[in-house]
């Protein structure tokens, strides 16, 4: 199989593992990546199955319809007739099960996995925050150690033209600013690494985006396959129903109806 399907389940299989392969985040945006990842792979396997019942089903189910038209000409061969659409009918309630599954999965996952975006968001919001209050910091203790600076200048020049000058005065005005400059040295430390997390989450983002347009392409596709399922389940249960009170003819139609509707679900499968 190369169709729709295929390539959704590609898409977000591709866009999972880029998610999955960004290195050096920062523990709570890790958190969120890997619950992001463990979501999609939950949902790539269930509509894995589904489609893997789906190939069984519409490989089998053509020569299988056509060997109930044969039957229907024959009105003696009713029961047959009945059996074989009975046994049609069970392999498709299989494949309503996987479908219900799969988009089971993916209802709990859209909640889930939108709200990890979510956070995404929120995470890259009070990073940006948390950068602008840093700076604003980084700032206020640069104009600090200029003033403690100038401070320690002028009473250094003391030293020449008062006899008031106290070299233990002095030493502590040096402490204080080489305190408030080792204070600064940290600030700048922590500004390097907020970078870092900004710039790694601003990378992340992007392929969070693409794992949003993956993840929407394979929702549309398995309603797709639902809605095909639906499809045929309808039509072989409405032949099985009016066995008795339709013509074999009208019954033939029914069946050629419902070979045109497993052709879909074959497509939307691929």
């Amino acid at each position: 199989m190369s169709g729709p399907l295929t390539q959704s389940l590609a898409n977000l299989t591709t866009a999972m593992q880029q998610v999955a392969a960004v290195q050096s985040l920062p523990p709570d945006a890790s958190t969120v990546r890997d619950d992001a990842t463990s979501q999609v792979a939950t949902i790539s396997a269930d509509v894995g199955k589904a489609q893997g019942a789906i190939s069984t089903f519409v490989q089998r189910a053509p020569a299988e319809l056509k060997a109930i038209e044969l039957l229907l000409q024959d009105p003696q061969k009713m029961p047959q007739v009945k059996a074989a659409l009975t046994e049609v009918l069970a392999q498709v309630a299989t494949l309503t099960a996987a479908t219900s599954t799969a988009n089971s999965a993916i209802g709990q996952s859209t909640t889930n996995l939108f709200s990890d975006f979510q956070k995404f968001n929120d995470l890259q919001a009070s990073y940006a925050k948390q950068l602008l209050d840093l700076q604003a910091q980084v700032r206020d203790q640069q104009a600090a150690i200029d003033d403690a600076q100038r401070q320690y200048d002028a009473y250094s020049a003391l030293a020449w033209i008062s006899s008031e000058f106290d070299p233990a005065v002095l030493a502590q005005l040096g402490d204080v600013l080489i305190n408030k400059q080792g204070e600064l040295s940290d600030m700048n430390d922590q500004l390097t690494q907020l970078n870092g997390n900004i710039s790694v989450l601003t990378g992340l983002n992007t392929s969070v985006q693409q794992l949003s347009g993956a993840f929407k392409g394979v929702t549309n596709a398995s309603i797709g396959l639902n809605n095909a399922v639906l499809a045929v389940s309808v039509d072989l249960q409405g032949i099985h129903d009016n066995l008795a009170t339709k013509t074999p003819q009208a019954l033939g139609l029914l069946v050629a109806a419902s070979l045109t509707d497993v052709g879909t679900l074959s497509d939307d499968a691929s």
